[in-house]
């Protein structure tokens, strides 16, 4: 059920590379979800300008740039643990299609109760929540430390 928007620089993946980030990212998504792809998996794909991506202050260096992807799905659709595997997941796959060293994040955004439609109509939990997978492990806390 997620909608997938990956951000990379302009001109930093070729009509073929697409093709392989829309479906990576997708089957990497819904997998992490528990849920097959279906009528309501969306993954768009934003180059930015380069003169329009900065990183660390400065404008984007020569090179490939690593992807930022933002997810956005319903709230209470996915566990924590199944967010973790999403976010685990999709950088893998968006990374690897990029041909990157890794995305910059990956960003789960939960669209509250009632901000979620479906073909201009408003989808409320109550509707969907049925549908949801069951939970996976339990999240664990990060190995290591983020500086």
């Amino acid at each position: 059920m997620p909608l997938i928007h990956v951000h990379v620089p302009e001109g930093s993946l070729t009509r073929d590379d697409k093709r392989t980030l829309i479906d990576r990212v997708t089957r990497a998504a819904v997998s992490a979800e528990g849920v097959p792809v279906g009528d309501m998996t969306w993954v768009l794909i934003h180059e930015v300008a380069r003169d329009g991506w900065g990183e660390r202050g400065e404008p984007l260096p020569a090179g490939k740039s690593r992807p930022i992807v933002e997810i956005a799905t319903p709230v209470g659709w996915t566990t924590m643990a199944r967010k973790r595997a999403m976010v685990e997941r999709v950088a893998a796959a968006a990374a690897e299609a990029a041909g990157t060293n890794g995305v910059h994040y990956v960003i789960v955004h939960e669209v509250p109760d009632g901000g979620w439609g479906w073909e201009g109509r408003q989808v409320p939990q109550a509707e969907y929540q049925r549908f949801a997978a069951p939970d996976v492990a339990p999240a664990t806390p990060p190995e290591r430390e983020l500086s």
